[in-house]
């Protein structure tokens, strides 16, 4: 925990921080990313930082039915996780000089399992401003589907697997990609 930091400030997954994609609820004290794909995304400018995770009632269900997540720090894949407890913390740096990273975090699961919450963001760095949406692309395009765009089973080993949110992956549906191959924001 970095809570006896010099320099230490909170921030919260808010506009003017992170830029939000997909379905997004704001309780006034955690930003909910609710829909397969929804997301926030940053450049961070720290020395240390964690990413504070909520999970909401669907932590009580069966471990196959948990929303996942991913978190990424530029290219490097930090976390990707079933949402397993009420509050989970992920580090993004490790006492490094400050330094310009783009952090994602992204839901990778269906809505109906759950959403993961983003309870704060908690930098120590001297910069005036420590996070900076990343800004937005020239085009952006709304999907509408149900499964498929879910990426429902696109991990799974075998094509008669039972449902699973682990085998969900929104990164490698045909929404996601499209937006990628067209520089596009979804």
């Amino acid at each position: 925990s970095l809570k006896m930091k010099k320099n230490l400030r909170t921030y919260r997954a808010v506009d003017e921080n992170v830029k939000l994609t997909g379905r997004i609820y704001d309780d006034g004290k955690v930003t909910w990313l609710v829909h397969s794909g929804s997301a926030a995304e940053f450049f961070l400018y720290a020395s240390e930082a964690e990413i504070i995770l909520a999970g909401d009632s669907s932590v009580n269900s069966e471990e196959r039915y948990r929303p996942r997540y991913a978190v990424f720090a530029g290219d490097i894949l930090v976390e990707d996780s079933l949402m397993s407890s009420c509050e989970k913390r992920i580090k993004i740096s490790r006492g490094e000089d400050e330094k310009k990273v783009r952090v994602r975090i992204i839901h990778l699961s269906e809505a109906n399992y759950g959403a993961v919450g983003i309870k704060s963001i908690n930098v120590v760095s001297e910069s005036k401003h420590p996070l900076i949406p990343v800004p937005a692309k020239k085009y952006s395009i709304e999907f509408i589907g149900d499964s498929i765009t879910c990426a429902y089973g696109v991990e799974s080993e075998f094509c008669d697997e039972s449902f699973a949110t682990s085998t969900e992956n929104f990164m490698k549906s045909y929404a996601y990609l499209t937006a990628q191959l067209l520089d596009a924001d979804y």
